[in-house]
């Protein structure tokens, strides 16, 4: 698993936000890329993995096993309150953890899947998440889940260590999914 991680903000004591002030001294960092819905946050973290299954069957194992099932995720398996798209996905509403509801809000098969925490107790006042499906060179899928947040004040650290965390669970547990799978067949 590779990790990225790229703060897209302003300086400051407690590292968060546009309008926070910025430590003695602090240069201004880079301004922030072009405005997009995965660019509406301050902070971006990304985690890759490689699967080794195609892209259209490892955003299908993705989807019924992490996104449906809670591979990788815990005792508590998420609850569905809202069916989506059969093929993508698109429209479900699903309740994870301390009762965080997310939205599929836009996927294609094979391709990405874009989602948005509706509600719920996380530290954050944005989270715009995008998982992407890319041919691997040689084979198998090139998986990377990534967000783009807002972290509530002095909570940087604490949403980078979590999210870091539970992505990296839920792909490791993917592949080796799909390893043994690929072991059966």
């Amino acid at each position: 698993v590779r990790l990225l991680s790229e703060a897209w903000r302003e300086g400051s004591t407690c590292g968060f936000g546009p309008g926070a002030r910025r430590a003695p001294g602090a240069s201004p960092s880079p301004p922030p890329p072009p405005s997009g819905a995965m660019d509406g946050g301050t902070k971006r973290i990304a985690v890759e993995q490689a699967v080794a299954v195609d892209p259209e069957r490892c955003f299908d194992m993705w989807l019924s096993e992490v996104w449906i099932g809670g591979l990788g995720q815990g005792p508590i398996p998420p609850t569905i309150l809202k069916e989506g798209d059969a093929a993508t996905g698109a429209g479900n509403i699903r309740r994870v953890g301390f009762c965080i509801q997310e939205e599929i809000l836009e996927a294609k098969r094979g391709e990405f899947s874009e989602y948005r925490i509706k509600s719920g107790p996380f530290p954050v006042s944005y989270h715009r998440g995008r998982v992407t499906f890319q041919a691997a060179e040689g084979g198998g899928t090139l998986v990377t889940w990534a967000v783009s947040i807002t972290p509530l004040r002095c909570t940087e650290l604490l949403n980078e260590l979590i999210i870091k965390g539970v992505f990296r669970s839920m792909l490791r547990s993917l592949a080796a999914s799909a390893a043994a799978k690929a072991k059966v067949s």
